[in-house]
């Protein structure tokens, strides 16, 4: 496809790739926002907050919430998925899994496959048995 330029603006290309870097740059807002998070709640869980939470210890938790969503109010359709994401990854910023090195594979030998061979039944006809 070629860069053409739409509506006197801006081509699919460079379009596409705006969409890119926002998305982009959006993981990162979003795993940078989850770490200052988790460095505001030290010690408390904030990702385990449920909406329906009313204890002392949630209503940080909610105000911070509420605080997002007043942020991405028009800018945003569903500001839950952002924050359900933020939260995502609060939980995995508070419990990093261990790297583990992968190990080098070898190649399996190939082992050839048996051939499969029909056997067919013989018909017992006039009574006869076959002693």
């Amino acid at each position: 496809m070629e860069n053409q330029i739409i509506n006197g603006t801006l081509s699919l290309d460079t379009l596409r790739a705006n969409v890119a870097d926002a998305v982009v740059r959006a993981y990162g807002a979003e795993r940078e926002y989850a770490k200052a998070l988790n460095a505001q709640f030290a010690g408390f869980d904030w990702f385990e907050v449920e909406a329906n939470d009313v204890s002392d210890a949630a209503k940080p938790v909610h105000a911070e919430k509420k605080a997002l969503y007043a942020v991405l109010k028009g800018k945003h359709s569903n500001p839950s998925t952002v924050w359900a994401r933020v939260r995502k990854y609060g939980a995995e910023e508070s419990t990093p899994k261990p790297r583990v090195p992968r190990a080098k594979v070898r190649a399996r030998a190939r082992v050839p496959r048996a051939k499969v061979v029909q056997v067919t039944p013989v018909p017992r006809c006039c009574g006869m048995s076959r002693n």
